[in-house]
């Protein structure tokens, strides 16, 4: 779903709430605790005054959201503005930063930080198979990340000489794993003799 998509289909926040609730329990609201069918909707104010959903267990008496237990859950952040975030990141090919974020949704810098940490953390795949278990080709590279750029082109001075030794101290290597039509995995190292050294194929 693009950007374009979303913002035509939740124009509204009850819209957007509405979708929640029918891809989590797409056969009725249930209990978070006990599992049971016998759920109240209460209708109250959340911590910014703002009118919000809520539901009370019949059996247990539980008092919970959509949201709870969710990337989205303790968060003032709109879920249209989230759904548009996630749209973002999704179609985003090379990766968005969270700044673009920012500018895009209306929201500052260290909120657009902290909401692109929620949905990166999400996105992980949980007990994902490895990379090319049924038969896949895998391609494999290693990158630097970090440090100092140096001027190579030149005679270094003394000053250009230490920062490249600083380069060499906090630069780390990163290998990048890409299966032919699949996933792509990217994964820091500690030392670069592990990616000559150690089978990375077997940890990814």
């Amino acid at each position: 779903m693009n950007l374009l998509k979303v913002t035509k289909t939740f124009t509204t926040e009850d819209a957007a709430l509405d979708y929640l609730i029918k891809q989590r329990w797409p056969k009725g609201v249930r209990c978070l605790a006990c599992d049971h069918g016998k759920v109240y909707t209460i209708a109250t104010k959340g911590k910014t005054g703002k009118p919000c959903r809520l539901f009370e267990c019949g059996e247990c008496k539980l008092h919970f959201s959509a949201t709870t237990g969710t990337l989205f859950h303790d968060s003032h952040l709109p879920l249209q503005k989230w759904f548009m975030a996630m749209a973002l990141m999704a179609e985003a090919k090379k990766g968005i930063s969270a700044n673009q974020i920012a500018r895009h949704i209306g929201v500052q810098y260290k909120t657009a930080w902290h909401l692109c940490h929620r949905i990166r953390k999400a996105m992980q795949g949980i007990n994902a198979t490895p990379l090319g278990s049924q038969g896949q080709i895998v391609e494999i590279d290693e990158t630097w990340h970090g440090g100092r750029a140096s001027a190579a082109h030149r005679r270094k001075t003394p000053k250009e000489k230490q920062a490249a030794r600083k380069r060499s101290e906090s630069a780390f290597p990163r290998t990048n794993s890409h299966e032919t039509g699949g996933l792509q995995v990217s994964k820091g190292e500690q030392r670069a003799r592990e990616i000559l050294t150690k089978p990375v194929a077997s940890a990814s």
